[in-house]
């Protein structure tokens, strides 16, 4: 946009001024346009862009200028005002050039900065590329199935050894150098007490089975047994029987009662001499009655059966349930102080014996015979 310029504020020197000047010697004088040049529009249009500047003197021009000095002076008078307007162009783009610094400033930083996250993120994702992770190990909770609570486990209490087998054979020591038959008496019955005690609490009938041994553990034949505890059979009847034999302690119904189970080697002579024993029969196995005082009564034995086997009984005293039952069937014989402990006896002993047996002959077992000298 071209500056308005007021021709108020032009001074031009006229030849007269400089003849003044010349003659005078002083400086010349100066008129406003206004003054030497009526002031009209087109005098206005023809004086715009001239500035309002003094023309400097020189002594030693002519005082009579040519046209072409004219013409000169009015261009250096032109050059003179446009470089005012210059520096006034100059001042207004210098906020437009301050806008453009700061914003050259400003991309570059943010370019600075755009480099600089790019290549911190490039060197550490190759960092974690290099590097192996580790496993993170995530605590697994277990849910329940069902929201129905778990029932709380009560303590069971702990199963004590048994200091007797119900299943296998027990041992029974006898010193027979210095036990009598009263002290082999006595150890029965200490030992019936002590299994007393422990089928009360247990709330078991159980049988128990014992293999009567000297004090260096070698086995007791039943002869020598018999003799050293005052058993009195007979001898044909001892003769006839196998050296092998087991006692047994029964519960019966808070009851403690003896048997002894045997094998019969000579079955003719038994059978022939057990019947002439039953009248002396509860005299004979008096140690076996555990200190039950027994009466000598010549009772005569009846008959019965038990599972298919043959026995004979007699009662002694039925309040006591005390009785002499006795089993002779093929190579068995059995004898016992009540009803109840035989049956028991035979259960152990013949039956379940039979059962084995017909097990594994089911099975195509062929079990090995014992052979005893």
């Amino acid at each position: 946009m071209a500056t308005q310029l007021d021709p108020a504020n032009f001074s031009i020197r006229t030849m007269q001024d400089d003849l003044l000047q010349k003659q005078t010697n002083s400086a010349p004088k100066t008129s406003s346009l206004e003054e030497k040049l009526p002031i009209t529009q087109n005098n206005i249009g023809s004086l715009a862009p001239q500035p309002a500047a003094e023309f400097s003197t020189n002594d030693s021009s002519s005082p009579f200028e040519t046209k072409e000095e004219n013409i000169i002076r009015q261009e250096s008078a032109v050059e003179n005002i446009e470089e005012p307007a210059t520096e006034m162009l100059s001042e207004e783009k210098k906020p437009l050039i301050f806008k453009i610094i700061l914003s050259i400033i400003f991309i570059l930083t943010v370019s600075a900065i755009g480099v600089g996250g790019y290549y911190f993120w490039s060197t550490k994702s190759s960092q974690q590329i290099t590097e192996t992770p580790q496993p993170i190990e995530l605590p697994v909770e277990e849910i329940p199935a069902t929201s129905t609570p778990e029932p709380v486990a009560t303590e069971e209490p702990i199963a004590q050894p048994e200091k007797f087998s119900k299943d296998k054979s027990n041992f029974i020591v006898f010193d027979l150098i210095t036990i009598d038959a009263k002290g082999i008496s006595q150890t029965i019955k200490s030992l019936s007490e002590e299994i007393a005690t422990l089928t009360e609490e247990n709330q078991q009938k159980n049988l128990y089975e014992f293999i009567a041994v000297d004090a260096n553990n070698n086995p007791i034949a039943f002869q020598i047994f018999a003799t050293a505890a005052e058993l009195t059979f007979s001898q044909s009847i001892l003769n006839s029987l196998a050296p092998e034999f087991s006692l047994f302690i029964y519960n019966d119904n808070g009851k403690m009662r003896t048997a002894i189970s045997t094998t019969i080697s000579n079955k003719d002579l038994f059978n022939k001499e057990i019947v002439a024993q039953e009248k002396t029969f509860s005299k004979n196995i008096t140690p076996l009655f555990l200190g039950e005082k027994i009466e000598n009564k010549n009772i005569p034995f009846s008959d019965g059966e038990y599972a298919g086997h043959k026995t004979k009984y007699t009662n002694l005293n039925q309040e006591k349930n005390i009785s002499i039952d006795y089993l002779s069937e093929n190579t068995f014989f059995i004898f016992a102080t009540s009803k109840e402990t035989l049956r028991a006896v035979i259960d152990k002993k013949i039956i379940s014996t039979n059962d084995t047996a017909q097990e594994n002959t089911d099975s195509g077992k062929i079990l090995p015979l014992e052979i005893t000298n």
